[in-house]
């Protein structure tokens, strides 16, 4: 299962029967696969998962006509709160903006 935030941003969750990790795996993969243009950033201190998303990248950019794929980038754990408070901030001005045409 998972939410959209913003056009840009979206949260999946495993489910009971799954772990986050494969989650997370599964919809990179999906990403990568489904178009060219979509850019995956993952925020993890998981060297496991790490590795898999790697082998993913690796495999997406040997897969593109340049061999190079800068699709896929990882982040500090810590910079998934400067994502989070952007996206935050976007939320609070859309919201402002239909009470402002609504008024």
């Amino acid at each position: 299962e998972a939410v959209a935030l913003t056009p840009g941003v979206a949260l999946a969750f495993a489910g009971p029967r799954g772990t986050a990790d494969d989650a997370i795996v599964d919809a990179t993969e999906w990403l990568l696969e489904a178009t060219t243009s979509t850019r995956v950033a993952i925020a993890t201190s998981d060297f496991g998962l790490r590795s898999r998303l790697q082998y993913l990248g690796a495999r997406a950019a040997r897969a593109s006509a340049s061999g190079k794929d800068p699709r896929l980038r990882f982040l500090s754990s810590h910079a998934i709160l400067d994502v989070l408070r952007d996206v935050a901030g976007a939320a609070q001005a859309a919201a402002d903006d239909d009470k402002a045409a609504a008024a």
